[in-house]
């Protein structure tokens, strides 16, 4: 469900450095700085999002709870907030969720991006390796790339890995630029990501977010593992092989409760080329008058370039979506799995 008043483009919108350089900005907001039913906690937003300096086109935001409640107060009253910080109009639009009303939302400068078409699970033909895909155009380009907003499930490694299997389709065999971000749940593999000590997790966490290997707990990173063996690539990874150092690459993007850092909050996308090099960040954790943090997980940042070359595509492809290629027969497009 989209909400909002979506206006013409004027020619004082904000660019970044090129026009089809899109600044991304992703946020796990605990709760949704829900307070209780009805009640919202807007000021927690508010202070995140005033770190950026530039406005993102696109803030995704996980865990919008109960936001389509009361005529979708807390997605309009979100939106607003943002509207306020960055001085841009956004327009939000809530996402889907198989457990309970705590789906992502996100939220775009409407002055810049356009939402070409959205399957949220209501659409159809409605596939379930299609629901959550959003279709955004760059107004003064018009290139257009997929972003698909995902909270996999934090409980369940088995979940999380059917869950990347159904997405892996937009991997570098998708004839369209691709992106997946959100609060994954887990951690790509490799040994610069930091990583908690499970041996000292409790059980019950282990069982939801570790697999034990030869008698040792690791990361159940599978999920991310399949996803990049599909053709992704983590944008913290892309970040480091341009240039940017280790402590800014893999910083921790949620803290845990034996105060080592995790990198769950990730974007991916399936074409590296995408990644304008040095544009990743996670910023510090901020707090309120009682001092606790805002949020349980940090603000992450990057821009990507929505007109990079992707490999698949062809010499001259028509600007009309990937979507309407698959259901109007457009020869060379893939078509969704079988279902």
């Amino acid at each position: 469900m989209t909400v909002g008043i979506e206006p013409e483009p004027t020619d004082t919108a904000v660019r970044a450095e090129q026009p089809s350089h899109v600044p991304m900005a992703l946020l796990n907001l605990k709760s949704g700085a829900m307070l209780a039913p009805g009640r919202y906690d807007f000021d927690r937003l508010e202070r995140i999002a005033a770190q950026l300096s530039t406005p993102p086109s696109y803030f995704g935001l996980c865990e919008a709870k109960q936001y389509d409640d009361n005529a979708y107060a807390g997605l309009l009253d979100a939106a607003a907030v943002l509207s306020n910080v960055y001085g841009r109009p956004y327009v939000g639009t809530l996402s889907w969720s198989d457990r309970g009303p705590i789906a992502p939302a996100f939220f775009l400068d409407t002055t810049v991006l356009r939402l070409a078409r959205w399957h949220d699970g209501t659409s159809r033909p409605d596939y379930p390796d299609a629901r959550g895909l959003a279709e955004i155009e760059i107004r003064a380009t018009g290139d257009r790339f997929a972003v698909l907003l995902e909270h996999l499930h934090p409980s369940s490694p088995q979940l999380r890995l059917e869950r990347a299997r159904l997405l892996d389709r937009y991997g570098a065999a998708y004839r369209q630029n691709a992106v997946i971000l959100g609060d994954l749940n887990c951690t790509p593999p490799g040994d610069r990501y930091p990583t908690r000590n499970w041996e000292y997790a409790s059980p019950r966490l282990r069982s939801h977010k570790a697999v034990q290997v030869n008698d040792v707990w690791l990361p159940a990173s599978a999920p991310i593992a399949h996803l990049q063996a599909m053709g992704f690539r983590a944008v913290p990874d892309l970040a480091y092989a341009t240039g940017s150092p280790a402590e800014i690459a893999y910083a921790p993007t949620v803290v845990d409760d034996d105060g080592r850092g995790e990198t769950i909050d990730l974007i991916l996308v399936n074409n590296e080329d995408m990644y304008v090099p040095g544009s990743y960040r996670v910023y510090p954790a901020t707090t309120g008058p009682a001092e606790a943090p805002d949020s349980d997980h940090h603000l992450v940042t990057c821009t990507l370039n929505g007109a990079a070359r992707h490999p698949q595509t062809p010499t001259t492809p028509c600007k009309t979506s990937p979507t309407d290629r698959h259901q109007h027969g457009h020869d060379g497009w893939p078509a969704v799995q079988d279902h």
